[in-house]
């Protein structure tokens, strides 16, 4: 549906709106808004600068949303679109230095290239900072989308492992499909097997995570900052997250890495936190002040226009 009927939609829409102001610039995000974006300039026949902000590299996730076998052929395809869909832009703002260097490395030497890592809200997630007084039952959460590569079903068998000896240690999903891919992994009555689904929206998920006592982060490869993870750290909850989404993580100073698939480690690693609530605070705490101190979205706000100015010049003098 995405892809063949809203896209089509919103290229009709941004062309219309571009054949009736005079925009500074087009703001793309992710591949489908620089898709969208160029077929809209394209067709109104303006030369409006297209900024593609990029939160991954098709390399690394297309090979997710087709089946097992495809893996290698799609993981080139994604690769090698990754490096020629760039034409399309003007200037590039990625979510972390390893997506810009990859960009830096196929483009012209001129071309602006910047990073920008995403920010959080940090107000709305005040109220959910470590809780420390959930003494029974200990509380893990998850939050965000359950496609293929948010490592979902690595979580449950890890906590599934959990749950044979610690019905004292409960798992939070917050996700609106989460009964149904649960039903199809044959849980059929999650609060059997120690599992609460939450299907608010993202209005309530300072609450969820408010409830919480620790969030896993089990995605094995994310070449940037994944956004449940700066929601996490900024509700002061201490993460246990795999080695290759940890991101801006510092083992054992904001939350504790594990091997990437290594379940039993995932699994040691929430029982570690769950019997340390003075480790939960220290790591949880030190994690939202580092949110609060450089993931911000007025750093986010200040570098997009610093972009506008590389790219319009002449709106710098005004």
């Amino acid at each position: 549906m995405k892809l063949f009927i809203m896209s089509p939609r919103l290229a009709t829409t941004a062309r219309k709106l571009l054949k009736q102001e005079s925009f500074d610039a087009i703001y793309a995000h992710h591949y489908e808004g620089l898709l969208v974006a160029s077929f809209a300039r394209r067709c109104a026949r303006v030369h409006t600068p297209i900024i593609f902000d990029s939160h991954t590299l098709l390399g690394s996730e297309l090979s997710y949303y087709f089946p097992g076998f495809l893996n290698a052929p799609v993981t080139w395809l994604g690769e090698i679109l990754d490096g020629r869909l760039i034409r399309y832009a003007d200037a590039i703002i990625s979510v972390s230095d390893e997506i810009s260097n990859f960009y830096t490395s196929s483009a012209k030497p001129e071309f602006p290239i910047l990073t920008a890592t995403n920010g959080v809200e940090n107000d709305k997630f005040i109220q959910a900072s470590a809780s420390g007084g959930n003494t029974s039952p200990v509380r893990i959460v998850f939050a965000g989308n359950l496609s293929g590569y948010q490592g979902f079903g690595l979580l449950i068998t890890a906590f599934r492992k959990i749950h044979q000896n610690r019905q004292d240690i409960e798992l939070i999903i917050a996700a609106p499909e989460a009964d149904t891919v649960l039903a199809a992994m044959g849980i059929d009555n999650p609060r059997d097997e120690g599992i609460l689904v939450c299907s608010d929206g993202f209005s309530e998920l300072p609450r969820i995570l408010a409830s919480a006592d620790i969030a896993t982060n089990p995605r094995t490869a994310c070449p940037g900052i994944p956004q449940k993870l700066l929601n996490y750290m900024a509700a002061g909850l201490p993460t246990v997250s795999f080695e290759g989404s940890s991101a801006i993580l510092v083992h054992e100073q904001t939350g504790l890495i594990v091997p990437n698939g290594n379940i039993d480690e995932f699994a040691a690693a929430i029982i570690r936190l769950a019997d340390a609530e003075d480790l939960r605070l220290r790591l949880g705490s030190a994690a939202r002040a580092l949110v609060e101190a450089e993931y911000t979205w007025e750093q986010v706000a200040a570098t997009f226009e610093r972009v506008i100015r590389m790219l319009r010049p002449q709106e710098a003098d005004k």
